[in-house]
């Protein structure tokens, strides 16, 4: 036993020095990409857990969520925390500046909010000093070894939250098992999407007492309040309700290009047709326009705050924490990140609207929701730019077989609720 700790101690000192050599490569990245986005220069000092001292003696609940998929996800359960728990404070941490948009945008300054350290131990020990939490808790897979080494060693209960572990991810834990196992160790307990899942947190070391299959809280998602008021003030202003709306969500480099090659002639024969990309990362937004416009595809933008025109082909969805909300002005959706390898994004607010769904080819990141849809012909697979074509151009042609696998979406989204409910027992069992 002595053995086992010395060497995971070892392990855990190597990273650490190597994550300390490879700091300076970090902050670098930063600020390259604050050339494009310049939030991302911003509270470098949070990085660093530099953050004051909380005052308030109410018991605190840390939420860590990536960025913005992670945060969206998460907006249901911490609404939930706040009604349930009005005694405790709240804090999220994210990783980037469009997840902190997404959390100011949802919870104004109902939460406090920070970006997460650099994962070193030092860093970790300031941060939960003062932040003091009763409790933190992990969305999806956003794992780090030092921050949960901390935790465990500071008493600090961890839940994986929505745990997901893709055949890819996987592979990329297994390669480095020695630092895996014992990180996987020191999470109290994991609430795993699917069976599937919670087997591959077991195989790469978890504890199978700790390991609990509680669904995707992505099912539960909400359409009312200020998603519908949202959408309602969209409709006033763009007045696309004659238009044929496609919707092209969370499209990433390398696959904007295939989209519109795809599109172009679409638009040039249906005068009604409507292109709509929202890109994943706000950087790309102008580079879409430029990419749209260089193919002579007349483009508006969400922020210009003008109705589209007639003769516009393109929109690009420009604004913050309005996705599910573009979803409902939509008639179809491709869901973005799988004609690249990303591994594709979440299907589910498009199937909350009844939407046909369309994805490329790479899904690993939401397999089993993949597989779900499939089975239940609401979701189309196809391998490229050209197939992506075909469909659409069969749908504008007649979209009475595409409603159908619409409404397969959202049953299949219906018949899955209930995670929401899980993940909160979870919860309060730690609190």
């Amino acid at each position: 036993m002595v053995f086992y700790f010395t060497a995971v101690l070892i392990v855990r000192t190597f990273y650490t020095i190597l994550f300390l050599h490879l700091l300076p490569l970090f902050i670098l990245r930063l600020y390259w990409r604050s050339i494009k986005a310049p939030a991302y220069r911003g509270r470098l000092h949070e990085r660093f857990a530099n953050i004051p001292k909380r005052k308030s003696d109410k018991p605190l609940i840390w939420i860590h969520a990536v960025s913005v998929g992670e945060t969206i996800a998460a907006v249901p359960m911490i609404k939930a925390l706040q009604q349930q728990y009005p005694e405790h404070e709240i804090c999220i941490t994210s990783t980037t500046p469009t997840g902190s948009d997404r959390v100011k945008a949802a919870f104004s300054d109902s939460v406090l909010h920070y970006y997460l350290p650099y994962d070193l131990p030092s860093l970790f020990a300031r941060f939960i000093t003062r932040l003091n939490p009763a409790l933190v808790i992990i969305m999806e897979t956003e794992l780090w070894p030092n921050m949960l080494a901390v935790c465990k060693e500071k008493g600090v209960p961890a839940i994986l939250a929505n745990g997901r572990m893709s055949p890819r991810s996987a592979k990329g834990y297994q390669r480095f098992s020695s630092l895996t196992a014992p990180m996987l160790a020191s999470i109290t307990t994991i609430a795993a999407q699917s069976k599937v899942d919670a087997q591959r947190f077991i195989d790469l070391g978890a504890s199978q007492d700790t390991v609990n299959t509680t669904g995707s809280i992505k099912f539960d998602i909400s359409l009312e309040g200020v998603v519908q008021t949202r959408m309602q003030a969209l409709q006033q202003q763009l007045q696309i309700q004659q238009r044929k709306v496609m919707v092209f969500a969370s499209t990433h480099k390398g696959e904007d290009e295939q989209i519109l090659v795809a599109v172009k002639p679409l638009l040039q024969g249906d005068a009604t047709a409507l292109a709509f990309i929202v890109p994943r990362h706000p950087e790309r937004f102008d580079a879409v326009q430029t990419l749209a416009e260089a193919q002579g595809i007349s483009v508006q933008t969400v922020s210009s705050g003008a109705a589209v025109a007639a003769s516009t082909q393109l929109l690009i969805g420009d604004t913050m924490g309005d996705m599910l909300s573009f979803f409902g002005l939509s008639h179809i959706a491709f869901i973005g990140g799988s004609l690249i390898p990303h591994g594709g994004h979440n299907f589910l607010e498009a199937a909350a609207w009844s939407l046909p769904i369309i994805s490329g080819p790479t899904v690993f990141n939401f397999q089993s929701i993949a597989d779900t849809l499939v089975a239940a012909d609401a979701l189309e697979l196809v391998a490229d730019g050209d197939a992506l074509k075909a469909l659409l151009q069969a749908w504008l042609q007649d979209e009475t077989p595409f409603k159908k696998k619409g409404e397969a979406a959202n049953k299949m989204l219906q018949e899955n609720r209930g995670a929401l409910g899980k993940l909160l027992a979870v919860i309060d069992q730690q609190l």
